[in-house]
């Protein structure tokens, strides 16, 4: 009896066996834009003149300026639930009672958190609690009537109605816009794609203008959006693209207003054909052998792309497919004796 294993590449075609569906990582180079942000303090969190300070903002809990993994910059605020009960930082600003504002800014959960959340706003019409759930960074939005001179902000580290001690959040890149801004920035231009790989392709753009300064790009790839990326970006690279496979890519541009330009022009791509085949897989074993069953392992290949599966073959023909990352195939129904 003879057996032998070939693994398969990641790739997407009809004549696969297999479909991968692989992430896009996107590394993005930026500066930053001037507008009339109402969160206009220097400080960790601010967009247009961040600090290592946390200036203007006030709390019970524990709050410093931290450079560990900042969404945009170098820095974040840190909260962090203190023995005292402490489980708040806060911020005002100035408003005109009966303006809409529209707020935004980005957080994530520390190692350690227990509902970390945006609650009990004061001074605003139409405020809902808005939980802080991922330990990713994300965008917390708020489309928001001021009822009060002073409205304040608020994020808690723990609940309210409770206290634990040691529950971290991280907020960064705030932004505090009227509504009354009705103009959207004008839309990218020259959108340009160059070096494109197997894997990936580098884009580059003209920068947009907006009256009040654009805050942020939204990518779009295959009529998707693939992110939300602060302001003002010229270029990025996307990785990790899936071989022989085409995309289109644009861009749109938004300000703090919300308002949103129209799409720059479409770049249309096709990512090289992988042409290199995975390593072949070493230390093939055979164990638990019975009259008519054996189990196969092995070690790993390695590939550029990434190894999807495994065929095993026994005396030339096809026993099966293993799925990466299983190492090892149980066989029955042999032939005693051979």
């Amino acid at each position: 009896m003879h057996i032998h294993i070939n693994p398969n590449k990641m790739k997407t075609t009809t004549f696969s066996r297999f479909f991968a569906i692989l992430p896009l990582i996107l590394f993005v180079m930026l500066h930053q834009a001037n507008g009339q942000n109402l969160h206009n303090s220097s400080n960790a969190v601010s967009i247009e003149n961040e600090s290592n300070t946390t200036t203007g903002w006030t709390g019970t809990a524990i709050f410093t300026s931290d450079t560990q993994n900042p969404y945009d910059g170098l820095y974040s605020i840190r909260g962090v639930t203190s023995l005292s009960n402490g489980r708040e930082i806060r911020y005002t600003f100035p408003a005109v009672i009966g303006e809409t504002y529209n707020i935004s800014i980005w957080a994530r959960r520390g190692d350690y958190s227990l509902q970390p959340a945006f609650a009990n706003w004061t001074g605003f019409a139409g405020f809902a609690t808005r939980l802080i759930n991922s330990a990713i960074w994300t965008e917390y939005t708020f489309t928001l009537v001021a009822t009060s001179a002073t409205p304040i902000i608020r994020v808690y580290t723990s609940p309210s109605s409770g206290l634990i001690q040691g529950s971290t959040i991280f907020i960064d890149r705030v932004s505090i816009f009227a509504a009354s801004d009705t103009e959207a920035p004008s839309a990218p231009g020259n959108l340009t794609a160059s070096d494109t790989t197997a894997t990936s392709v580098f884009l580059s753009w003209n920068a947009s203008t907006d009256n009040n300064g654009v805050t942020a790009y939204d990518i779009y790839s295959n009529n998707s959006l693939l992110a939300t990326l602060p302001s003002t970006s010229t270029t990025f690279l996307v990785s990790n693209l899936i071989p022989a496979t085409s995309y289109d890519f644009f861009i749109r541009a938004r300000d703090g207003a919300g308002n949103t330009s129209n799409q720059s022009n479409t770049v249309l791509i096709t990512t090289l054909a992988d042409a290199t085949p995975p390593s072949v897989p070493e230390n093939l074993i055979a164990t638990e052998i019975t009259q008519t069953s054996l189990t196969l392992s092995w070690d790993a290949s390695t590939d550029n792309i990434g190894v999807s599966s495994y065929e095993v073959f026994v005396d030339s023909v096809s026993a099966g497919i293993v799925n990466s990352p299983a190492l090892s195939i149980a066989l029955s129904g042999l032939t005693p004796g051979t």
